[in-house]
C-alpha cells in the first residue's frame, strides 16, 4: 500500500536526513509496516508545529512593530515639545532683550557719548535688537548699519566699557567693580572721559582697575585724588607668593 503511493522525490531533503532515516527505519519491516494514518497524524503534527512557529514569529514581529510605533510616537511628541519649548525660549529671549534694552538704553546712550567723544557720527549710541539674536548699535542718525562696523579698536573698547558700565549701573547689587586694563586702545581724550565717568558715576563703588602702563595708573589715581576719592596703587610684580 505504501509502495503504491510512493512518488518521485522532487524536494531537496534537509541536511542530516540520512541519520534520521537510519534511526527511524533500521530494518525493512520498519518501512513496510508503516501505517498511513500514523503518517497523516505526523504530517498534521508537523503542520501544527509549523503554524505554531509562524504564530510565534508573527507575534514577535507584531511586538517589534508596536514597539517601533510607540517609539516613533514618543519621538514625535518629544519633537513637538522641543519645538514648543524652543519657540517659548525664543519669545522669552526676545522679551528679555527688549526689557534689558529699555532698562539700559538711556544710561548707555549717555555713557557711550561721554566715552566716544571723537566719533564722527555724533555723540551717543542707541541699542537695537537687530536681526536674529544679536544686538545692533545705531548712531543718532538711526542708520540701518551697525555702528561697530565703522569703529576703530579704541572706539570699540570704549563701546564695550560703556555697555559694561551701563549694565553695572542698572543691575549690579555688589559695590565691587573690577575692570581689567580699561584704558587699553583708548586715546587721551577717551581716557580722560573714562576717568570722569568712573569718579562721577561710580563714586559709591569700590573700583579695582588693572593697567600695564604706569603713566595710565598715575593719571587715573591723580584724577581720583583731585575728586577727593581715596586711591591706592598695588604693584603685582612686587607681591609674589612664597
Amino acid at each position: 500500500m505504501i509502495r503504491k503511493q510512493k512518488k518521485n522525490e522532487l524536494i531537496t531533503l534537509p541536511g542530516g536526513w540520512e541519520s534520521v532515516l537510519n534511526e527511524s527505519f533500521a530494518t525493512p519491516d520498519d518501512v513496510f509496516n508503516l501505517d498511513l494514518a500514523q503518517i497523516n497524524r505526523k504530517e498534521k503534527y508537523f503542520l501544527y508545529k509549523k503554524i505554531e512557529a509562524n504564530n510565534l514569529r508573527l507575534k514577535a514581529l507584531k511586538k517589534e512593530l508596536n514597539d517601533l510605533l510607540d517609539m516613533d510616537k514618543a519621538l514625535t511628541n518629544a519633537k513637538k515639545k522641543i519645538t514648543t519649548l524652543k519657540e517659548q525660549l525664543t519669545i522669552l529671549n526676545r522679551d528679555y532683550s527688549k526689557k534689558t534694552i529699555a532698562d539700559i538704553e538711556l544710561t548707555f546712550h549717555i555713557y557711550s557719548g561721554r566715552l566716544i567723544q571723537n566719533y564722527q557720527r555724533g555723540l551717543g549710541l542707541f541699542i537695537d535688537e537687530g536681526n536674529g539674536d544679536r544686538l545692533r548699535f545705531c548712531t543718532a542718525e538711526k542708520s540701518e548699519h551697525d555702528a561697530t562696523m565703522s569703529m576703530s579698536s579704541g572706539q570699540l573698547s570704549a563701546l564695550s566699557l560703556a555697555f559694561f558700565l551701563s549694565l553695572n549701573k542698572v543691575y549690579a547689587k555688589s559695590p565691587l567693580v573690577l575692570i581689567d586694563d580699561p584704558a587699553q586702545s583708548l586715546d587721551e581724550i577717551n581716557i580722560a572721559s573714562l576717568s570722569d565717568l568712573l569718579r562721577c558715576e561710580l563714586s559709591n563703588r569700590q573700583l579695582i582697575l588693572s593697567s600695564h602702563e604706569d603713566n595710565i595708573s598715575s593719571y587715573l589715581r591723580f584724577r581720583f585724588m583731585r575728586a577727593g576719592l581715596s586711591q591706592k596703587p598695588f604693584n603685582m610684580q612686587s607681591h609674589t607668593s612664597k
